[in-house]
């Protein structure tokens, strides 16, 4: 039977995860814990083979310590890092280092790929989301376990989405709107500024949401942002 660990602050997700793996009769929840400073000594106490681990952990038992710069695979954990803010994330890179072989799977209710991303590449194993079945919750456990990267079904629609806006072609002209989209110019000062009409300013911002796949303006800021360097 492997040997569990359940970090989450949250007692109830803690609950529910326990009964979901304890229930197959093939895990054993060994530890809990509900905040990130207690889970180095629980993995040397306990060795277990998994850990089922909450991005959310709340920073504070980090007050007055510095967020340790740690390199591994070419992922740096910095204070500019866009995982630095995120409990788990630190507690992911420390054991990643400390206990190369244990299988991690990160659980969260953040559906923001830019984190996803960095999160695998910061050496998760599985991601889950909090909403996800018990039943897909159980089948991830199990492929990672036997040796395999794996997500839910959301995350995986997310990365996909991610991937094809990626990929995206966009034209001379609709980069320049998108930029000045994103520095705050309304349509009138947008037609002036590239002197074009009204008109052909509505349509590049037509063709960018259905290309991008955005439908809002502040999905296509988000989107040039993201994408520094069209």
């Amino acid at each position: 039977m492997h040997k569990v660990i359940i970090v989450d602050d949250h007692p109830l997700m803690r609950a529910g995860l326990k009964y979901i793996i304890e229930q197959s009769g093939l895990y054993s929840v060994v530890a809990e814990a509900a905040t990130g400073e207690v889970v180095l000594p629980f993995i040397e106490e306990h060795r277990p083979s998994f850990m089922l681990l909450d991005l959310g952990l709340p920073l504070s038992w980090q007050e007055g310590l510095v967020v340790p710069e740690i390199e591994k695979g070419g992922f740096l954990l910095s204070k500019e890092n866009i995982l630095s803010s995120y409990g788990g994330a630190i507690v992911l890179a420390t054991v990643r280092l400390r206990f190369p072989d244990l299988k991690i799977v990160i659980v969260t209710q953040y559906e923001d790929t830019d984190i996803i991303t960095s999160v695998i590449r910061a050496g998760a194993d599985g991601f889950l989301l909090k909403t996800d079945k018990a039943e897909r919750i159980l089948d991830i456990v199990n492929r990672v376990m036997s040796g395999e990267t794996a997500q839910s079904d959301r995350v995986m629609e997310l990365l996909a989405q991610a991937e094809q806006k990626a990929g995206v072609e966009i034209t001379a002209r609709e980069k320049e709107v998108l930029e000045l989209i994103a520095n705050g110019f309304r349509d009138r000062d947008i037609a002036e500024r590239l002197d074009i009409s009204l008109r052909t300013v509505a349509f590049h911002k037509a063709n960018l949401k259905e290309k991008i796949g955005a439908e809002t303006l502040a999905e296509l800021v988000s989107y040039y942002h993201s994408r520094v360097g069209l």
